[in-house]
């Protein structure tokens, strides 16, 4: 009886402890991240004459047509913490189920070493950032 309540006590705190995972929140260029079954990848990035432009594929896995609304979803921020609004203009941001998009951003903004876009889902628990580096010549 003492072996099978030790044996017990053993799988409640492995189960506890694997159900402690850490969700990836941070991602870089030609990352995917999921997130509220929409897939994003960061696929380039570059950054020309105060330019920053970031593209991005966008998979919807959800099953219904989603629209993705640039300054909605994704911010970039300065340094004062001012959000930058996107200057591109796509010519679609609706994506049907299981079709995927490529997502255009432009940014008017100074040079810097680091580039933080947030993706906001609308769910608080679920925002990530994509990241980017290296682009100083």
């Amino acid at each position: 009886m003492k072996k099978l309540a030790l044996f017990l006590c053993i799988l409640v705190l492995v189960t506890i402890t694997g159900c402690n995972k850490e969700i990836k929140t941070e991602y870089s260029l030609n990352e995917t991240a999921t997130i509220d079954d929409i897939e994003i990848t960061m696929t380039k990035a570059s950054y020309s004459n105060n330019i920053l432009e970031v593209e991005f594929k966008i998979k919807n896995e959800r099953n219904n047509t989603i629209s993705i609304a640039p300054d909605t979803y994704f911010k970039l921020y300065d340094i004062n913490q001012v959000q930058i609004p996107n200057k591109y203009e796509n010519d679609n941001n609706m994506i049907k189920k299981g079709d995927t998009i490529t997502l255009t951003l432009q940014y008017n903004i100074q040079e810097k070493s680091i580039y933080e876009i947030l993706f906001y889902s609308g769910i608080v628990e679920n925002n990530i950032k994509f990241t980017i580096t290296g682009l100083n010549k």
